[in-house]
């Protein structure tokens, strides 16, 4: 009985060393963008229309919604806001921007791949992601074969 309740204890606390906080953590997909692009960099973002863009929607629950989307970019500034539906039509989308906050404006900054962030009323946090100017991967050399030690 004694060993049955040893190996009991001993199972338990492996058990709650394999749940660490860190790897119970959800990584957001806004998270999960944010990290790529500051590991890989970005292109610049040109004016115009840009199809194929995530509009980043983080609730102040925790939540975050990251949905397709097209957006247009005039001098720097983000205009108009489209989210994409499974049909491939659009519907506009206008945030409310939280108005003690002046100038509280989508931008693109160069070379940053996603826009600044506008806070909404309800402080729910908005971005655009332009997800296809994000640099590739850079090229890793190719590791060398170790020897057979039969060889030898």
């Amino acid at each position: 009985m004694k060993y049955f309740f040893v190996l009991f204890l001993a199972f338990q606390m492996l058990g709650l060393q394999a749940q660490s906080p860190a790897e119970s953590t959800v990584h957001t997909c806004y998270a999960q963008w944010e990290t790529a692009f500051n590991a890989r960099g970005s292109e610049d973002v040109a004016d115009g229309w840009h199809e194929g863009v995530i509009v980043s929607i983080r609730h102040s629950t925790g939540k975050n919604e990251c949905l397709m989307g097209k957006v247009q970019v005039k001098e720097g500034k983000i205009g108009p806001i489209f989210l994409k539906y499974v049909d491939n039509k659009y519907e506009e989308y206008r945030p409310e921007s939280k108005k003690s906050i002046n100038n509280n404006v989508l931008k693109i900054n160069p070379g940053s791949g996603i826009s600044t962030t506008l806070r909404q009323n309800d402080d729910t946090l908005v971005n655009i992601i332009f997800k296809d100017k994000l640099k590739p991967k850079k090229k890793s050399f190719q590791q060398a074969p170790l020897p057979d030690l039969d060889d030898l």
